[in-house]
């Protein structure tokens, strides 16, 4: 059937010998060519399942009045009353639809119906009427949901003989049609059958012969809806405006129900290669065929400008396999200071690194966002920051015996000073003011509903015993108390979360990470043994649980209260902390074969990454989820270099920071290199 089909388009368009299989050759792109699309009127067609709802006219593109065409035009139409039987893929949820209209048109070559939008279509679609099974008309939303197509004799099987879908691009359609209201660039082509089976045609009419109407060729409008029970479309009418193309070149399409069986506008053609030099094809991503035109979108609602609706999904430039690098992520490499002690920390659409250069003092500087202009000067004892949509909270301890104090800023991440913030002094002891026995817990920020932030501060309350040979100072109580403050600075005395303290052991311990979220806030502190503390702060009051693990990387609160914790090492586990208790969890059984996880964070929904590193293979990361299931390990860097710190940015997407093991040559600072991954 296919050889038959191309020796008989070939040897009536371009006059190859029907004994000899013609030579495959991409057809000639005449994107650019001299062609005009000349208009000759508007039609109105109604294609229905029942073939005596099919109907056509020519009409008035404004009321839709009928009205006969200029005699001098000599293209009618007319309704094939033969059944027109729906398919019905119930996979993928869709039905097709179709009817075929006989053509008249002697002389005329390359007739056109192209989709309008008139003042009489259902919103800025096509279509006039939409109705379902039962004959009740459907709404906006469907009319969008329609889409062209070519007749199906099945799913995924284009019929022969009704492929008639054209599609162009907007610069054509707007370049092609001159002056007045643009098409759609989608329509249906007319053909003249050359067998009786019509799968060798031509878009060619003779020239008329004595006057008699006759009607050799034949048009078939297709429609793809949604198959969606009593919403499902039957009947479809649109308005179309009549176009005749100038030039010998034929267009034909390639759809993406085709693209799985190789056909072309029907034609069993792999790859397109067996087509005739005068086929024009159009296809779509995800096609195989290798010449022609690809378009990206076609538009069917809404105009160029701003699309409402297109043929079929637009691929998103931005998609990737899941573990691959972000393709619309441009990878950030440079050279920042040498910090100590770095951390990394992700706010809407920022990201920033932080550290103390040089071991003295704290800085920062903006992987993404807006670039560093001045030196904010923290100083680095006991410092700690909150990287916030657009601004910098820093808090650091400022010794002045026998008081000390925290002092709390806020930055713009350029390093100005933010003059609607005004600066906080939080003081260290609550009690008796004398000795010089001090926690090195830094502050902790945690921003709440609004812009209020929490701050979580170590506390200490003394006693002093005096005797004949003086006083002595003793705490009496110690551990963590929390403040909360508004965007301007000012403390909200009246906060529930405001001034909570929990007892705990903070001079032998050092601070871990902590999480907020839905009222809380949990903080923990890990001792040099074998246990950590979990602190939890909430509108109920405060709690406490011993942890049986340390090296702890990562934390979440979740909506039911319950607080995630992920630990570190060579033999990585997840906590889950509740009311009743704590879930001790392996992530890994027997751990991740001498790699040990030196970073973790959190996805919205609970799930978490981790960073893996060994001295013999290339950092990875891999993500699992709180089964303890954890999914395969994937390189994010080159054996020769470390894992500084992994993030989830506001795209819910893990974001790695490279450095070299080795250091530079020039004896200067690492050269990091900050990567977005697809999940």
């Amino acid at each position: 059937m296919r050889a038959t089909l191309i020796l008989a388009v070939c040897a009536t368009l371009v006059g190859c010998s029907p004994g000899t299989p013609p030579v495959p050759s991409a057809p000639t792109d005449t994107t650019n060519s001299s062609s005009h699309l000349n208009l000759l009127g508007y039609v109105q067609v109604t294609t229905d399942a029942d073939p005596l709802g099919t109907q056509v006219q020519w009409v008035n593109p404004v009321t839709l009045k009928p009205q006969s065409l200029d005699p001098a035009a000599g293209v009618q139409f007319r309704a094939v009353t033969a059944p027109t039987p729906l398919v019905n893929d119930t996979v993928r949820g869709e039905r097709y639809l179709h009817s075929t209209l006989q053509v008249h048109a002697p002389g005329r070559r390359n007739l056109y119906l192209l989709a309008m939008d008139t003042p009489q279509t259902i919103s800025d679609t096509a279509f006039t009427s939409v109705r379902n099974d039962a004959g009740a008309l459907l709404g906006e939303a469907v009319a969008r949901a329609v889409k062209p197509a070519h007749r199906m004799s099945a799913p995924g099987a284009a019929h022969p003989a009704g492929s008639d879908l054209v599609v162009f691009t907007e610069a054509e359609i707007a370049a092609r049609t001159g002056g007045g209201p643009a098409p759609f660039p989608w329509g249906f082509a007319a053909r003249v059958c050359l067998n009786s089976a019509c799968t060798a045609y031509t878009r060619m009419f003779d020239p008329d012969s004595g006057g008699m109407l006759t009607y050799p060729g034949r048009v078939t409008l297709a429609f793809k809806v949604p198959l969606s029970g009593a919403s499902t479309p039957r009947s479809v009418s649109g308005t179309f405006a009549v176009y005749q193309e100038s030039g010998d070149d034929i267009r034909v399409t390639q759809t993406t129900d085709e693209q799985a069986s190789g056909t072309v506008a029907g034609l069993n053609a792999p790859n397109a290669q067996a087509l005739p030099s005068t086929f024009r094809v159009t296809h779509f991503p995800g096609s195989s065929v290798p010449f022609g035109t690809r378009l990206n979108a076609v538009r069917t609602s809404g105009p160029a400008s701003a699309p409402t609706g297109t043929l079929f999904a637009v691929a998103d430039p931005c998609a990737a396999p899941s573990g691959s690098q972000d393709p619309c992520f441009t990878p950030v490499v440079g050279r920042w200071f040498g910090f100590y002690g770095s951390s990394m920390q992700t706010s809407g659409q920022n990201t920033v690194i932080f550290g103390e250069p040089g071991g003295f003092g704290m800085n920062w500087e903006s992987l993404v966002g807006p670039q560093r202009t001045s030196d904010p000067s923290v100083p680095g004892y006991r410092s700690s920051a909150l990287l916030l949509p657009d601004r910098i909270l820093t808090g650091h301890t400022v010794p002045d015996m026998p008081t000390q104090f925290f002092q709390i800023g806020r930055w713009f991440i350029g390093g100005a000073t933010d003059p609607a913030f005004q600066a906080v002094t939080v003081p260290y002891e609550l009690g008796y003011e004398l000795g010089n026995a001090y926690s090195d817990l830094p502050l902790s920020f945690h921003p709440l509903t609004g812009e209020d932030v929490l701050v979580v501060a170590p506390y200490q309350q003394n006693t002093a015993i005096c005797d004949g040979s003086g006083c002595f100072t003793y705490p009496v109580d110690y551990g963590l108390r929390t403040l909360v403050f508004t965007s301007g600075g000012q403390q909200a005395t009246g906060h529930p979360l405001n001034d909570l303290r929990a007892s705990a052991p903070t001079f032998n311990q050092t601070r871990s990470p902590s999480c907020s979220g839905y009222g809380r806030v949990s903080v923990t502190l890990m001792d040099s043994s074998t246990t950590s503390t979990l602190i939890t702060f909430s509108t109920q009051g405060t709690g406490t649980h011993t942890l049986p693990r340390t090296n702890i990387l990562a934390c979440q609160i979740q909506p039911n209260g319950n607080t995630l914790i992920v630990t570190g090492g060579t033999a990585p586990r997840l906590l889950t902390i509740t009311g009743s208790g704590v879930t001790d969890v392996a992530l890994v059984p027997g751990g991740f074969q001498n790699r040990r996880l030196e970073t973790a964070a959190f996805y919205a929904d609970g799930r978490f990454v981790l960073g893996a590193q060994t001295s013999s293979e290339p950092p990875a990361t891999a993500e699992c989820g709180p089964d303890g299931a954890c999914g395969p390990l994937r390189p994010v860097g080159p054996l020769d270099s470390s894992l500084v710190a992994v993030n989830i940015d506001a795209a819910g997407r893990p974001l790695t920071l490279i450095s070299p093991m080795l250091p530079p040559e020039d004896g200067g600072p690492p050269i990091l290199t900050l990567t977005r991954w697809m999940r």
